[in-house]
């Protein structure tokens, strides 16, 4: 049994062109500290590896000062570290990992096949393969199959899942067939759940830190033990920054501000208003959330509000549809009824009008 932290897709070095300069370095300066945080992390919890499956850096050249503290914090770890260089960081002639002197606890794979590294003390063997270029087309688990013996064995790929080119493609097939324990999977920014292909687990571990939209809500690391045909890894959130996708229907929230969760420290939200509205003045709601999100973008898609009824004496589907319903209204006593006949009628004319339900 071992125990180990899995991370990838670091991206230190991001450009963050959507933001301002200031705005820029303060991301780039706080991507630096999550992975000090997870040095800090892998230190105190005692792991006995940390995996960092690609991707530590977004692009090359990289800033001397982001070289200089991620060279800083890899020294400080107390355990063993293994490195697979993904398709944003390969091993290429002008990587900076050629000009890294790492300590004897890192190990960078260079190779880009399969290679073993083992460790004895927790009978614990680690497979894992560098990118060679940002395109890597080679199928690196393709017959791949570890020894079969008592250790326990881990796999990392940097690999986007069942495609078929440039991102070193690999099946799923092909991690039920390798007889691994578990498979750690770096380049998919959202982490899963710990899946399991035949008797072998594997799992995205998604980034640590949220860089944008695309990225999700849930960054984090995977943090666990791993053993012969086991696994208990924990997904843990480490990152103070969020970004937040939110829909909010006016007719049910009026009050927009309330609809919303609580937001993290350093939260992006993006916010899109339906339902229907006489006016919302987004620019004062929006200096009001201001006050607790980080930044906040609006899209008002409401409508403005309209007479269902209107259409009662048509002599068409609608004018039927309508009479029926407002008959059914008229006889219902019951409140909570009546309010579920009206939002029939509503949503009936909204299809039949092809609007958004």
């Amino acid at each position: 049994m071992a125990k180990v932290l899995c991370t990838s897709d670091i991206h230190l070095d991001s450009p963050f062109a959507e933001l301002s300069p200031e705005e820029q370095k303060v991301r780039r300066e706080s991507l630096r500290n999550i992975f000090s945080k997870i040095i800090d992390i892998a230190n105190e919890e005692k792991v006995d590896a940390l995996l960092i499956t690609g991707d530590i850096f977004d692009s090359y050249p990289i800033r001397p000062e982001t070289l200089d503290s991620f060279f800083r914090d890899i020294c400080r770890a107390k355990t063993k570290v293994f490195i697979t260089p993904g398709n944003h960081d390969p091993y290429t002639a002008e990587s900076p990992y050629r000009t890294l002197s790492f300590p004897e606890n890192v190990h960078l794979f260079t190779e880009s096949k399969l290679t073993p590294v083992e460790l004895p003390e927790c009978k614990l063997r680690i497979f894992g393969a560098a990118h060679p270029s940002p395109w890597f087309d080679d199928r690196i688990m393709s017959g791949f199959k570890v020894p079969d013996d008592d250790f326990t064995n881990i796999v990392m790929i940097h690999s986007e899942l069942n495609c078929t080119e440039k991102y070193c493609p690999v099946s799923v097939d092909e991690i039920a067939a390798c007889g691994a324990d578990y498979v750690n999977v770096g380049h998919i920014h959202i982490p899963t759940e710990i899946l399991k292909a035949g008797n072998t687990y594997y799992a995205y571990c998604g980034c640590p830190e949220c860089r944008n939209f695309k990225d999700g809500r849930d960054s984090g690391i995977y943090i666990g033990e791993v053993g012969r045909g086991y696994v208990n890894l924990t997904h843990r959130r480490i990152s103070d920054y969020c970004y937040r996708d939110e829909t909010v229907n006016t007719n049910e929230y009026p009050d927009i501000v309330s609809a919303l969760p609580t937001p993290f420290k350093h939260e992006y939200l993006r916010l899109t208003l339906v339902g229907e509205s006489e006016s919302i003045d987004t620019d004062t709601l929006k200096e009001k959330l201001l006050e607790t999100y980080e930044e906040v973008t609006i899209y008002d898609r409401t409508t403005l509000p309209r007479d269902i009824w209107e259409g009662l004496s048509d002599e068409g589907l609608r004018g039927v549809f309508l009479r029926k319903m407002k008959a059914q209204l008229d006889s219902c006593e019951d409140e909570t009824e009546k309010k579920k006949i009206l939002l029939a009628a509503k949503l009936g004319i909204d299809a039949m009008e092809n609007r958004e339900i």
